[in-house]
């Protein structure tokens, strides 16, 4: 994510306050992006997105250079399973997804 980024490209619109006093750089440009996104007409042409995949399946991925033995070639991967447990704090945007909610209030 950089400058020319929306927080909503890149699943951070929790981020992005509904009712926050004040103003705020951005805020005006957040608030039209939000309300065309909500209109189902994004104001952006690439979106993050997530790629599913089995248990097991191989890959050949490229890594940046200063990790790969080779720079510039290809190495296999395999899926593997993440060790995710569920939060013992859960932060703000666990709690709002359990409220079917999308944003920070």
């Amino acid at each position: 994510m950089d400058a020319e980024t929306l927080p909503f490209q890149v699943d951070l619109g929790y981020q992005v306050p509904r009712d926050k006093p004040g103003d705020y750089v951005g805020r005006v440009a957040l608030e039209a992006a939000r309300a065309a996104l909500e209109d189902g007409r994004p104001p952006f042409s690439l979106q993050l997105a997530g790629l599913r995949t089995a248990l097991g399946t191989r890959l050949w991925v490229w890594l940046p250079d200063v990790y790969a033995e080779t720079p510039g070639t290809p190495v296999e991967a395999e899926v593997v399973p993440m060790p995710f447990r569920p939060s013992t704090n859960p932060n703000q945007r666990e709690r709002l997804r359990e409220k079917g909610l999308d944003s920070a209030a």
